[in-house]
């Protein structure tokens, strides 16, 4: 805004030029997107379409619709993440998801549980009965069971 008399009475295609060389990063991300694409099919997603809506509509409406479908994802994501029980594979230190690896050992006593979504409010309850279910244990059938 301070720099809006300052370059008031350049030409046209000198301000083109400027928009253009301070943009030359996004159009080498436009050239990457297949590596995005391999590597995060769902950030590949709201690259594409909030890209695709801000060339065919405009920026305002392409960033509302990039904003909307990015908060869409996370949503989606965490109600639906997946979870499982770790086991260590034998002779390291590495743990991985037990009955897929034949290597695998649960260690008695100790139950390594892995959310594969970032835990907030919206997910805090499917987060807490997954450790149930996976570990088969309730705490609150246990406090209704004891005697104070």
């Amino acid at each position: 805004m301070g720099a809006a008399g300052t370059i008031e009475h350049l030409p046209k295609p000198v301000l083109a030029s400027i928009v253009v060389v301070a943009m030359k990063d996004l159009y080498i991300q436009i050239f990457t997107c297949s590596a995005l694409r391999n590597k995060n099919f769902v950030d590949y997603l709201i690259f594409a379409t909030t890209f695709t809506s801000v060339i065919v509509l405009n920026v305002n409406f392409g960033l509302i619709i990039g904003v909307v479908f990015e908060l869409l994802t996370v949503v989606l994501r965490s109600q639906w993440a997946d979870s499982t029980l770790l086991g260590r594979i034998r002779g390291t230190n590495h743990f991985r998801r037990l009955g897929l690896y034949e290597t695998a050992f649960d260690i008695p006593g100790i139950k390594v549980f892995r959310f594969d979504s970032p835990l907030y409010f919206a997910n805090s309850e499917l987060f807490v009965g997954r450790i149930h279910e996976a570990c088969g244990l309730n705490p609150l059938i246990g406090l209704m069971n004891k005697r104070f």
